[in-house]
């Protein structure tokens, strides 16, 4: 997950998110390793979606979470990205706006 991304879930809500950008940051934060140890795990993207998340595919390159599954095809909302936490931070951004 990149630094936009991050900030966009912390903009909108995402529940005990951590953004650092500098070392003293992730210290204040509590990090001892990188920064991206402060952006949200999969798992927890997962579980912020609830209800709203019925299924994760990889297609070619790119993951897609959506909001229906049905006969193996996901609709309804759907996010996309390079990686399934992409994909999910970006279903979760379009359940959630505000």
């Amino acid at each position: 997950m990149n630094y936009e991304l991050a900030k966009q879930l912390k903009d909108n809500g995402f529940p005990d998110i951590n953004i650092c950008t500098r070392t003293d940051d992730h210290e204040k934060a509590g990090c001892k390793e990188c920064f991206f140890e402060c952006f949200p795990t999969l798992s927890e993207l997962i579980e912020a979606c609830g209800d709203g998340l019925r299924g994760i595919l990889k297609v070619n390159d790119s993951w897609i979470a959506g909001q229906i599954f049905e006969y193996g095809v996901l609709g309804g909302i759907i996010g996309n990205g390079k990686t399934p936490e992409e994909a999910v931070a970006k279903l979760w951004l379009k359940l959630n706006k505000k």
